[in-house]
């Protein structure tokens, strides 16, 4: 009966460092998707809002300066232009969240150890 607890308390003793094995693969596997889609988002939304155009200034004296048509003082054409605009919001909105999701990941991960 002693050599059958000893063997039953080696499979218990093995159950959780399999277990945590296995949340440290997890939390590598969504940390590097994490990682990786934060930078993809963060590259799109500087290239949308700075290299891209489409944005240019529709009002002020920087509007003045380029051949486009300005918007008035009243701002009531202003809608006309916000889809093309701030389009480049989308992904850096996305940045909050996946950061998140990868200091979550790196925790668990350093947990794990």
């Amino acid at each position: 009966m002693a050599g059958t607890k000893s063997s039953s308390s080696t499979q218990a003793s093995r159950v959780p460092a399999t277990s945590s094995n296995g949340n440290r693969q997890r939390a590598a596997r969504a940390g590097f998707w994490a990682g990786t889609l934060t930078a993809v988002a963060a590259a799109t939304a500087w290239l949308m809002a700075t290299v891209i155009p489409g944005a240019p200034p529709r009002s002020g004296p920087s509007c003045e300066l380029l051949d486009i048509e300005c918007i008035g003082c009243p701002y009531t054409d202003a809608a006309d232009y916000v889809p093309s605009d701030f389009a480049w919001m989308v992904p850096a909105f996305l940045l909050g969240p996946l950061f998140a999701v990868l200091v979550i990941a790196l925790y668990q991960y350093a947990a794990a150890e």
